[in-house]
């Protein structure tokens, strides 16, 4: 009887300390705390999936706070970093230094933020497409239109974070020709790469990774994940895939963070959903969305099984 050795991963539960400002407290006139009140959040428009699910559950736990929730592209959402009526705001990436600034000017404080998940950039291609497995490097041909097998399209027509990611750590930086194209959404570039047999898309693994998810698992048939070189492995010319196990272990090498900036230094609703997505209920989402939770220590033990 043959042996499997497989990585088993343990969830031990760490909870969030928000960074706190000791600046004067901005509390409205209207009496909030972290169960009550009213926000408006922008999310990254590649993290819908997820945050979908885990609005889902936040409003039935907190029934008087009403959550606006817009889901716009990086550019867009990095906009609302400085609109006063915005006051969380998710982000495939951490704020930068210039950013902090200019929203330190603006509100008068600095704003809290900090990481609650891991995901990555899934490349998808057509079921019926024999070629399965890419290097980087031959990635970074099909952007650039030197390969003429395949084109390019990535989620989102400009501005968006998975465009930015593929600009900045696949191409580093290189202008990209127009073979590149862009989709009107996420289900879109999924609904062309399953059409079409020469597609190669780039999309936010939340929406192609979840084995449970109804729409997710109509398009299994028609679409495949295209593994990557493994970026810490042992052994040589080995590809991974952007499973969790995977993404725990950085071993996916297009792997990006699901970050927070929180515009309220006091205990409001928007300090309370920051806490929601920090605290057990929310990693718990993560986890069972195939994502990996950030506020959670991770164990990995080689087990056999016969």
């Amino acid at each position: 009887m043959r042996h499997h050795l497989f990585r088993l991963i343990i969830f031990p539960f760490c909870f969030l300390l928000l960074h706190c400002d000791t600046s004067p407290q901005t509390q409205p006139s209207v009496q909030e705390d972290y169960k009550t009140g009213n926000i408006n959040v922008c999310i990254d428009e590649s993290y819908q999936p997820i945050f979908e699910d885990i609005l889902k559950v936040y409003r039935s736990s907190y029934p008087n706070v009403t959550l606006h929730a817009f889901f716009k592209s990086e550019a867009d959402c990095i906009k609302n970093l400085t609109n006063d009526s915005f006051r969380v705001v998710i982000l495939a990436r951490n704020i930068k230094a210039a950013e902090e600034e200019i929203i330190q000017n603006k509100i008068g404080y600095k704003p809290a933020y900090g990481i609650v998940a891991y995901d990555a950039i899934a490349v998808i291609t057509n079921k019926k497409n024999k070629d399965s497995l890419f290097t980087i490097e031959e990635l970074r041909d099909v952007l650039l239109g030197k390969n003429k097998s395949y084109a390019p399209i990535v989620d989102g027509l400009s501005q968006s974070s998975v465009l930015r990611y593929v600009s900045e750590k696949i191409l580093k930086n290189t202008p990209y020709t127009n073979s590149l194209k862009g989709s009107v959404n996420s289900k879109s570039l999924i609904e062309n790469v399953a059409t079409h047999q020469n597609l190669i898309g780039f999309i936010g693994v939340s929406w192609v990774g979840d084995k449970e998810d109804s729409m997710q698992i109509s398009f299994s048939n028609q679409i495949k994940i295209i593994g990557l070189p493994c970026q810490n492995c042992e052994q040589a010319n080995i590809f991974v895939k952007p499973y969790q196990a995977n993404l725990a272990l950085n071993k996916y090498p297009f792997l990006r963070e699901i970050t927070y900036v929180l515009k309220e230094n006091y205990t409001g609703p928007g300090r309370g959903f920051v806490n929601f997505l920090s605290n057990e209920r929310g990693q718990l989402i993560f986890k069972r969305a195939y994502l990996v939770p950030a506020k959670i220590n991770f164990n990995v033990r080689t087990v056999k099984l016969n």
